[in-house]
């Protein structure tokens, strides 16, 4: 079987999990990254110095911004278009983030091969999603989260199967002694974005911000810096590969996991990648998450800042316990959640014919 996948070239490394997660699944698999390129990352560095000129720059940066979100979309389509004559692949699998730059004219010219859409992103929930005009191409399409699938089947008339990220062991592992971040040992650690101008931001904050009477490291973007006080003294630096993301979660005797709230009945891959990497982790609660992963067993939930700071403060005295949970946690992960387990998954449905 040949699959082509295409995707964004991201922070969490989603499409080379993708890839790895085929390796004897497929015959054979081919990559087109659907966000990047040399050109495209030279220019953007040039409009968020343009951005910060006073009064004109941010009308100027808006307009090189859509011209070069044209440019690029049609670059990728006709990548797409070539790679997929040249590859003959028996399945696309796009992996569909927001901002996709593929147009469903573009995939329904994939005509001979089953197109696989599996959403990242809620296609309702950001402005210029894009993610909306794609639904119905796809033969079989797959969402994280149920609370989307509600809407898409109003919208096209079938509802995507429910199926979240998962771990790639290779990457979320465990961590030897010697290689743990000896700094981190007994603190709480959050890697993730800042979502600084975005009332994610704010949501984020708010909880780290409870947490200022244990010791708590943050790493991410800088825009944490801006936030002052407890999460800009928190603040250890970033974004950070997904190498030494693995590192900071093995090392912490807590990792904090915030979902985006855009997550409503589901889970996001952190949610996973922190169970495989061995980390103990309290997540905010999402309904359905108890699908995957069994609370007070694999990892521990919280619902209010009371919660959060409750939990805390039990685990961090009791080590023996948060090994007894992380064990479970990262166990479980491996034996049913990997990104090989979600594709033999769509692969074989597909042969079925049940989705």
């Amino acid at each position: 079987m040949r699959v082509l996948v295409t995707g964004f070239e991201w922070f969490g490394d989603l499409v080379p999990f993708v890839v790895r997660g085929l390796e004897g699944v497929a015959s054979d698999v081919s990559v087109l990254i659907t966000n990047q390129d040399a050109s495209t990352r030279t220019r953007a560095g040039s409009i968020r110095r343009i951005d910060r000129i006073p009064v004109i720059g941010p009308s100027l940066a808006g307009r090189w911004r859509l011209a070069l979100a044209r440019e690029q979309e049609l670059r990728v389509n006709l990548e797409f278009k070539r790679e997929y004559e040249r590859f003959q692949p028996d399945v696309v699998l796009s992996i569909l983030c927001w901002g996709e730059p593929l147009t469903r004219d573009t995939l329904a010219t994939a005509k001979r091969a089953t197109r696989i859409g599996w959403l990242m992103d809620d296609p309702f929930g950001y402005e210029n999603s894009r993610l909306e005009k794609l639904l119905d191409v796809f033969d079989c399409l797959y969402s994280p989260d149920e609370g989307w699938s509600d809407t898409i089947e109003r919208m096209i008339g079938r509802r995507p199967a429910w199926l979240p990220c998962g771990a790639d062991p290779q990457s979320h592992c465990a961590v030897g002694p010697a290689e743990l971040d000896r700094s981190l040992a007994d603190h709480v650690v959050y890697v993730g974005s800042s979502c600084a101008d975005h009332p994610t931001g704010e949501y984020r904050r708010a909880l780290l911000e409870s947490l200022s009477d244990v010791p708590l490291a943050i790493f991410g973007d800088e825009g944490w810096r801006r936030y002052g006080g407890v999460v800009a003294r928190a603040y250890r630096g970033g974004p950070v590969s997904s190498e030494r993301a693995n590192q900071i979660y093995a090392s912490g005797a807590i990792a904090l996991n915030l979902h985006h709230p855009q997550f409503r009945r589901g889970t996001s891959l952190r949610t996973f990648s922190l169970c495989c990497s061995g980390a103990f982790q309290i997540a905010d609660w999402r309904d359905g998450l108890d699908r995957w992963l069994t609370p007070g067993v694999e990892l521990e939930t919280f619902r209010t800042p009371g919660e959060l700071h409750e939990l805390v403060d039990r685990y961090l005295s009791d080590a023996g316990a948060r090994a007894r949970v992380a064990a479970a946690g990262r166990a479980r992960v491996l034996a049913e959640h990997t990104y090989r387990h979600r594709l033999e998954a769509m692969l074989q449905a597909r042969t079925e014919g049940s989705v």
